[in-house]
């Protein structure tokens, strides 16, 4: 894919996605409740397979792409009974921009893929986090989802970038509870440093549909150049894969310091790698600690594909140098313990 603009199709998704024929039923959403279970996790940590295995057990109701692209009109085509229309309309028109999976990895991507509120957020505030500045733009949402979806089933959110911010969360959303998964911090850098060059390289259609900003700069030759030169694999600088290590670094220090700081009744904690394992064993632990129980029978296994952990050569060569910054979060998560 290239890095230009991609289709003119474009604009037309934007003004949609922006446009307010919700208006006159937001009054239906006055008497919507709802108690949401977030699913946090740093980027590349595993968070995206874990939502699809929760969102395949049909026990929740969950934010998905189309959704995102057409949150202007959910509540009018639900009315109307356009939903299923409207989502068959999307499918095709990815199809026509030659998006069948999310393009950093081999996750099909479709009208019903399981998305990150972020994107709704952003759009709304200039934030990919919860704040209380956005906490109407995120209410509204919940409430678009559960009006919408069946209201028998719990609400079930993702946001990487909200990994860091749960204690915010927790106070302005007191019934919040949460699923984090955390995943070696060696190949999390890994494999975000693998997704962010290959974007800036390819371009990445999807961040284009969701983000009017996004694809300007990926139609911006000088700034993509910049993106790619801070991003080399043979910068003497190194200087993405730095920011990006201390990023991680930072983001599960917070983690360790202000866990505690949750009650127990109110998050679990899983790895990735355990994940991947013992799928369903994960899964009935999570069912569990949300008093849940599958409406849909899914076996999880065929849908775990880890990859070879096979390090960038660039990571490689300072491989132990990471190590020693990771070294906090590697021993707090038992990766000292074992072959990874």
């Amino acid at each position: 894919m290239s890095n230009e603009i991609v289709r003119p199709q474009l604009a037309d998704i934007w003004r949609i996605a922006r446009c307010h024929r919700d208006a006159p039923h937001l009054g239906q959403l006055s008497g919507v409740t709802y108690n949401p279970v977030f699913v946090l996790g740093e980027h590349r940590s595993g968070t995206t397979i874990l939502y699809k295995l929760l969102a395949l057990s049909g026990s929740f109701n969950y934010l998905t792409a189309y959704h995102t692209l057409h949150y202007g009109q959910l509540l009018a085509n639900h009315d109307n009974g356009t939903t299923a229309q409207v989502c068959q309309e999307l499918n095709e028109l990815l199809r026509s921009l030659g998006v069948s999976t999310r393009l950093v990895d081999e996750i099909e991507f479709t009208a019903d893929y399981p998305e990150e509120y972020c994107f709704v957020l952003q759009d709304r505030s200039l934030s990919f986090c919860l704040r209380r500045r956005n906490l109407r733009a995120f209410d509204q949402l919940c409430r678009k989802l559960q009006y919408t979806g069946d209201p028998g089933r719990q609400l079930l959110l993702k946001n990487p970038f909200d990994f860091d911010n749960f204690l915010t969360i927790k106070r302005l959303v007191p019934s919040a509870r949460f699923v984090f998964i955390h995943r070696h911090p060696l190949f999390t850098l890994n494999s975000i440093l693998q997704m962010v060059r290959r974007n800036w390289r390819e371009g990445n259609v999807i961040n284009q549909l969701y983000s009017p900003t996004y694809a300007r700069l990926q139609g911006n030759q000088a700034f993509t150049d910049l993106m790619q030169w801070l991003l080399k694999s043979d910068s003497p600088l190194q200087l993405g894969r730095r920011l990006m290590a201390r990023r991680i670094a930072r983001r599960a220090r917070y983690y360790r310091q202000h866990i505690a700081e949750l009650p127990d009744a109110d998050y679990l904690s899983l790895r990735y790698e355990d994940l991947c394992r013992d799928p369903q064993d994960q899964m009935a632990r999570i069912f569990r600690f949300l008093g849940e129980t599958p409406r849909h029978a899914v076996d999880y296994a065929p849908w775990i594909r880890p990859r070879r952990l096979d390090l960038l050569p660039d990571l490689k060569r300072v491989e132990a140098t990471l190590q020693r910054r990771f070294q906090t979060a590697i021993t707090y998560h038992g990766y000292d313990r074992e072959i990874t």
